[in-house]
Protein backbone atom coordinates (compact mmCIF):
# COMPACT_ATOMS: atom_id res chain seq x y z
CA UNK A 1 0.00 0.00 0.00
CA UNK A 2 1.10 3.46 -1.00
CA UNK A 3 0.73 4.52 2.86
CA UNK A 4 3.33 1.85 3.89
CA UNK A 5 5.79 3.08 1.65
CA UNK A 6 5.05 6.79 2.36
CA UNK A 7 5.79 5.63 5.84
CA UNK A 8 8.98 4.00 5.14
CA UNK A 9 9.96 6.53 3.55
CA UNK A 10 9.82 9.32 6.36
CA UNK A 11 11.73 6.69 8.50
CA UNK A 12 15.12 7.59 8.95
CA UNK A 13 17.80 5.12 6.75
CA UNK A 14 20.88 6.16 9.01
CA UNK A 15 24.06 8.07 7.65
CA UNK A 16 24.21 6.37 4.12
CA UNK A 17 20.55 7.33 3.40
CA UNK A 18 21.25 9.08 0.07
CA UNK A 19 17.41 10.90 0.84
CA UNK A 20 18.93 12.47 3.73
CA UNK A 21 21.16 14.71 1.23
CA UNK A 22 17.93 15.77 -0.77
CA UNK A 23 15.58 18.44 0.06
CA UNK A 24 12.55 16.26 0.20
CA UNK A 25 12.95 14.49 3.27
CA UNK A 26 14.65 17.01 5.61
CA UNK A 27 11.22 19.41 4.54
CA UNK A 28 8.82 16.35 5.41
CA UNK A 29 10.50 16.23 8.73
CA UNK A 30 10.33 20.09 9.77
CA UNK A 31 6.82 20.03 8.98
CA UNK A 32 5.84 16.97 10.68
CA UNK A 33 8.09 17.59 13.71
CA UNK A 34 6.68 21.09 14.10
CA UNK A 35 3.17 20.11 13.22
CA UNK A 36 3.12 17.29 15.46
CA UNK A 37 4.86 19.00 18.55
CA UNK A 38 2.17 22.38 18.50
CA UNK A 39 -0.46 19.92 17.93
CA UNK A 40 -0.23 17.76 21.04
CA UNK A 41 0.92 20.29 23.46
CA UNK A 42 -1.58 22.74 22.70
CA UNK A 43 -4.51 19.72 23.22
CA UNK A 44 -2.75 18.32 26.41
CA UNK A 45 -2.35 22.28 28.07
CA UNK A 46 -5.81 22.37 27.08
CA UNK A 47 -6.97 19.10 28.60
CA UNK A 48 -5.11 20.12 31.87
CA UNK A 49 -5.40 23.83 32.08
CA UNK A 50 -9.23 25.15 33.07
CA UNK A 51 -9.58 28.04 30.85
CA UNK A 52 -9.66 31.20 32.57
CA UNK A 53 -11.28 33.16 29.84
CA UNK A 54 -14.54 33.66 32.04
CA UNK A 55 -12.34 35.81 34.71
CA UNK A 56 -10.12 38.09 32.68
CA UNK A 57 -11.23 41.56 32.72
CA UNK A 58 -9.91 42.59 29.36
CA UNK A 59 -10.27 46.54 29.78
CA UNK A 60 -7.97 46.15 33.31
CA UNK A 61 -5.11 48.47 32.28
CA UNK A 62 -2.60 46.09 34.08
CA UNK A 63 -3.94 42.80 31.93
CA UNK A 64 -3.90 44.72 28.96
CA UNK A 65 -0.35 45.52 29.63
CA UNK A 66 0.74 41.74 30.78
CA UNK A 67 -0.78 40.78 27.42
CA UNK A 68 1.51 43.81 25.31
CA UNK A 69 4.97 42.80 26.85
CA UNK A 70 4.10 38.71 25.92
CA UNK A 71 2.89 39.60 22.90
CA UNK A 72 6.03 41.78 22.33
CA UNK A 73 8.37 38.79 23.68
CA UNK A 74 6.82 36.42 21.39
CA UNK A 75 7.11 38.75 18.32
CA UNK A 76 10.84 38.91 19.13
CA UNK A 77 11.59 35.54 19.71
CA UNK A 78 9.89 34.57 16.78
CA UNK A 79 11.44 36.97 14.46
CA UNK A 80 14.82 35.93 15.62
CA UNK A 81 13.89 31.92 15.16
CA UNK A 82 13.25 32.74 11.57
CA UNK A 83 16.04 34.77 11.07
CA UNK A 84 18.17 32.23 12.75
CA UNK A 85 16.72 29.76 10.63
CA UNK A 86 17.56 31.67 7.33
CA UNK A 87 20.81 32.64 8.40
CA UNK A 88 21.37 29.14 8.49
CA UNK A 89 20.37 27.58 5.23
CA UNK A 90 21.81 30.93 3.56
CA UNK A 91 24.97 30.07 4.63
CA UNK A 92 25.56 26.36 5.56
CA UNK A 93 27.47 23.93 2.18
CA UNK A 94 27.34 21.67 2.14
CA UNK A 95 24.27 19.84 3.33
CA UNK A 96 22.36 22.73 3.51
CA UNK A 97 19.28 20.98 3.61
CA UNK A 98 20.58 19.36 6.95
CA UNK A 99 20.06 22.49 8.61
CA UNK A 100 16.15 22.11 8.75
CA UNK A 101 16.93 18.79 10.30
CA UNK A 102 18.45 21.02 13.17
CA UNK A 103 15.81 23.23 13.41
CA UNK A 104 13.80 20.64 15.04
CA UNK A 105 16.73 20.64 18.25
CA UNK A 106 14.35 21.11 20.93
CA UNK A 107 16.29 24.55 22.15
CA UNK A 108 14.97 25.59 18.16
CA UNK A 109 11.81 24.57 18.81
CA UNK A 110 11.51 26.08 22.60
CA UNK A 111 11.63 29.48 20.65
CA UNK A 112 9.32 29.03 18.03
CA UNK A 113 6.55 27.35 20.12
CA UNK A 114 7.45 28.95 23.45
CA UNK A 115 6.50 32.22 21.12
CA UNK A 116 3.39 30.73 20.27
CA UNK A 117 2.50 29.69 23.71
CA UNK A 118 2.91 33.40 24.95
CA UNK A 119 1.23 35.05 21.16
CA UNK A 120 -2.23 32.35 22.27
CA UNK A 121 -1.86 33.00 25.95
CA UNK A 122 -0.46 29.55 27.06
CA UNK A 123 2.17 31.11 29.22
CA UNK A 124 2.67 27.99 30.57
CA UNK A 125 3.48 26.28 27.05
CA UNK A 126 6.01 28.73 27.34
CA UNK A 127 7.44 27.53 31.08
CA UNK A 128 7.33 23.95 29.83
CA UNK A 129 9.35 24.14 27.29
CA UNK A 130 12.00 26.41 29.45
CA UNK A 131 11.85 23.46 31.73
CA UNK A 132 12.60 20.50 29.16
CA UNK A 133 15.45 22.34 28.12
CA UNK A 134 16.79 23.47 31.45
CA UNK A 135 19.43 21.23 32.31
CA UNK A 136 20.91 21.85 28.71
CA UNK A 137 21.06 25.52 28.92
CA UNK A 138 22.07 25.55 32.38
CA UNK A 139 25.20 23.64 31.10
CA UNK A 140 25.86 26.31 28.28
CA UNK A 141 26.69 28.82 31.36
CA UNK A 142 29.41 26.40 33.03
CA UNK A 143 30.76 25.60 29.29
CA UNK A 144 30.87 29.27 27.98
CA UNK A 145 32.08 30.72 31.35
CA UNK A 146 34.92 28.37 31.44
CA UNK A 147 35.70 28.91 27.75
CA UNK A 148 36.12 32.20 28.42
CA UNK A 149 38.19 32.02 31.40
CA UNK A 150 40.03 28.94 30.67
CA UNK A 151 39.63 27.99 27.31
CA UNK A 152 38.20 24.67 28.07
CA UNK A 153 34.67 23.46 27.91
CA UNK A 154 34.35 21.54 31.05
CA UNK A 155 31.02 19.80 30.15
CA UNK A 156 31.31 19.53 26.36
CA UNK A 157 27.58 21.17 25.31
CA UNK A 158 28.63 24.03 23.91
CA UNK A 159 32.44 22.85 22.36
CA UNK A 160 30.80 22.26 19.02
CA UNK A 161 30.90 26.07 18.36
CA UNK A 162 34.67 25.82 18.01
CA UNK A 163 34.72 22.45 15.68
CA UNK A 164 36.23 23.44 12.42
CA UNK A 165 32.89 22.06 10.41
CA UNK A 166 30.64 24.37 12.39
CA UNK A 167 29.38 26.80 10.02
CA UNK A 168 29.94 31.06 11.00
CA UNK A 169 26.26 31.29 11.21
CA UNK A 170 26.13 28.72 13.52
CA UNK A 171 28.40 30.20 15.89
CA UNK A 172 26.84 33.57 15.61
CA UNK A 173 23.14 32.52 16.13
CA UNK A 174 23.93 29.98 18.76
CA UNK A 175 23.70 32.41 21.66
CA UNK A 176 20.15 31.89 22.51
CA UNK A 177 21.31 29.04 24.62
CA UNK A 178 22.40 31.44 27.57
CA UNK A 179 18.89 34.25 26.92
CA UNK A 180 15.92 32.28 25.80
CA UNK A 181 15.05 30.23 29.34
CA UNK A 182 15.35 33.87 31.64
CA UNK A 183 13.70 35.73 28.52
CA UNK A 184 10.64 33.37 28.74
CA UNK A 185 10.34 32.40 32.46
CA UNK A 186 10.56 36.31 32.82
CA UNK A 187 7.59 37.06 30.30
CA UNK A 188 5.72 34.36 30.79
CA UNK A 189 4.92 35.58 34.38
CA UNK A 190 3.93 32.52 35.78
CA UNK A 191 5.36 29.97 38.41
CA UNK A 192 6.65 26.57 37.58
CA UNK A 193 3.76 24.69 37.97
CA UNK A 194 3.75 20.88 38.28
CA UNK A 195 1.85 20.39 35.17
CA UNK A 196 4.40 22.30 33.35
CA UNK A 197 6.81 19.37 34.57
CA UNK A 198 3.98 17.20 33.34
CA UNK A 199 4.16 18.81 30.15
CA UNK A 200 7.95 18.83 29.85
CA UNK A 201 8.11 15.04 30.14
CA UNK A 202 5.96 15.10 27.24
CA UNK A 203 7.26 16.98 25.44
CA UNK A 204 11.05 15.77 26.03
CA UNK A 205 9.44 12.15 25.12
CA UNK A 206 7.72 13.60 21.81
CA UNK A 207 10.79 15.45 20.35
CA UNK A 208 13.39 12.76 21.35
CA UNK A 209 11.07 10.09 19.70
CA UNK A 210 10.46 11.80 16.81
CA UNK A 211 13.65 12.46 15.91
CA UNK A 212 15.08 9.10 16.63
CA UNK A 213 12.66 7.84 14.21
CA UNK A 214 12.84 10.54 11.50
CA UNK A 215 16.27 12.42 11.55
CA UNK A 216 19.82 10.35 11.31
CA UNK A 217 22.51 9.67 13.16
CA UNK A 218 25.01 11.69 10.24
CA UNK A 219 24.60 12.22 7.04
CA UNK A 220 27.39 11.29 5.14
CA UNK A 221 30.92 11.15 7.05
CA UNK A 222 31.25 14.50 7.89
CA UNK A 223 27.45 15.71 9.27
CA UNK A 224 26.77 15.07 12.94
CA UNK A 225 23.30 15.61 13.85
CA UNK A 226 22.04 13.30 16.27
CA UNK A 227 19.52 16.12 16.86
CA UNK A 228 17.79 15.65 20.28
CA UNK A 229 20.66 13.57 21.20
CA UNK A 230 18.30 10.71 20.08
CA UNK A 231 20.95 8.52 18.65
CA UNK A 232 23.33 8.84 21.78
CA UNK A 233 25.38 11.20 23.95
CA UNK A 234 26.78 14.56 22.59
CA UNK A 235 30.03 13.10 21.57
CA UNK A 236 32.06 15.74 23.17
CA UNK A 237 30.59 14.48 26.71
CA UNK A 238 32.65 11.87 27.88
CA UNK A 239 30.35 10.14 30.49
CA UNK A 240 30.50 6.12 29.23
CA UNK A 241 27.83 5.17 31.51
CA UNK A 242 25.49 7.94 29.91
CA UNK A 243 25.93 6.59 26.37
CA UNK A 244 23.26 4.59 24.80
CA UNK A 245 23.59 2.11 21.61
CA UNK A 246 22.93 5.27 18.56
CA UNK A 247 20.60 3.92 15.55
CA UNK A 248 22.50 4.15 12.31
CA UNK A 249 21.46 1.52 10.00
CA UNK A 250 24.08 0.06 7.79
Amino acid sequence: PSSDVSMKWLLQEGSKGKKHEEWAHSVAVYVIHYTVVIAVVFYAHDLLVPSREECINETNLEYKQYRDRQQSCAIFAGIYAFLQQLCRLWTTNPYRNCVLYECTWLCNTTLVVGSLGLWFQRPLITAAFCVTVGIDQLLWYVDITSWVLTGRFPIGVAKYITWPSTPWATRLTCTHHLWTMPLFLYYAAAPLQYTALLLSFLLMVLNVGLSRLMTPFRVGNDRYLNVNLSHELWKDIKVSVLQISKDDPP
